[in-house]
Formats: C-alpha cells, structure tokens, sequence
C-alpha cells in the first residue's frame, strides 16, 4: 500500500476497553488513542469521529458503540475503520463475520494501525475470522477461570459480590485472597446498636 492511497482519508476510530475498571483508571484507552492518531498522521489521513469506551466484545453482550459505528459507516461518515488490534473490533464469532461484511458491502477500508486489511480478498477474511476465533476462545477461557478463582476464594470466605456481613468486617484486608482465608470480626458499633435494638424491642416489649 501506497502512502498516496491513505492521503486525505476520513477514519473512524474504534478504541475499547472490557471493564469499567480500565476505562476509568487504566491508560489503555489514552494508549489506542495515541497509537491510532500516530498512524492516521504517518497515512496522511483525518479523524472524522472517535468510538471510544468500554464495553465487552464476547459474545451474548450488547455493543452500542460498535453499533454506532456500523449505522455512521451505512451513512459514508467516514471512508475508513482504524483500530490498533483485532479484539478491540470483537471476538466474537457470531457478530465479527457480519461486522467485517457490513464494511465492505458499504465500502469501508479496515485498518489494523497503518496496516491495511483487504476485505475483497476472501483469504484475508478467513484470516482475521480465524484470529477473531482464537481471540474469543482466549476470552471465554479466560472468564471461566475467573469464575473458578471467585468460587475458591469464596469458599475462604472472601466476599465476591454484593455488600459486606451487616455489623461485620475484614479483620485481614489486606491478606493474601489466592492463598489465605477471610477473617470476619464483629465491628463493636453495630453489635451495640442490635443489643440496644433487643433491650427495646425484646426486653422492654416496644413496638409491639
């Protein structure tokens, strides 16, 4: 590909994050950002408009900003997709065939930074089909794990979800949760405020 051919191309630019954890304190959004700039300005091309957050890319989750991007694409917003690495388009193999047919049938270059992806070319598709694959079998794996990690440390004790015991707390916050189990200590405040609850309610018969 020809710097010529890049010259005054308008990109939409697709950056994502998974959780909102990163998407609030991690710099891999900055990070896509930067990146996908330093290759729009090495083409010689614009960016008409960001698609920038978080939101999941395996499947059975909803995909707005990708969606978004797909209905701009129908309307010629832009003439070219750039993003910095397959899995921020998907892994999921029930919507990255579609997604990779919608752009071309609507004429949409697809960029992985600088690097061109021919979507008329039916090899290149099964390429990034089969990478789309393996990115999604890396991404199920990878929950089914997490699910196994938050079962063991449950069984030690260690709260996953939710809030904590009412009048409860850690007495090792700071303990190692892959390894140690949980300590809960009665916090002295609310065992007062239940006692006091009892005199009232039980002892002295009020509210009855």
């Amino acid at each position: 590909m020809k710097v010529s051919d890049t010259v005054g191309l308008k990109f939409a630019a697709l950056c994502r994050v998974s959780s909102e954890e990163q998407a609030e304190k991690g710099e891999s959004l900055n990070v896509q950002k930067k990146m996908i700039l330093t290759a729009v300005n090495q083409m010689g091309g614009t960016v008409a408009k960001w698609y920038s957050g978080q939101e999941h890319s395996t499947p059975g989750h909803e995909r707005e900003i990708l969606d978004a991007m797909l209905a701009d694409g129908s309307a010629n917003i832009f003439d070219a997709l750039i993003i910095t690495e397959l899995n921020r388009l998907g892994r999921d193999m029930q919507k990255l065939p579609g997604v990779l047919e919608h752009l071309r049938k609507n004429n949409v270059r697809l960029f992985i930074k600088s690097e061109e992806q021919c979507l008329s070319d039916p090899y290149k598709v099964m390429v990034l089909n089969i990478l789309g694959a393996v990115a999604e079998g890396h991404a199920i794996e990878g929950v089914q794990k997490s699910i196994y990690s938050k079962i063991e440390r449950a069984k030690r004790g260690w709260r996953m979800v939710g809030s904590p015991p009412h009048g409860r707390r850690l007495a090792n916050p700071n303990a190692d949760k892959s390894k140690e189990n949980a300590i809960w200590e009665v916090i002295p405040e609310a065992k007062e405020r239940v006692q006091w609850l009892w005199h009232l309610y039980v002892e002295k018969g009020y509210g009855y």
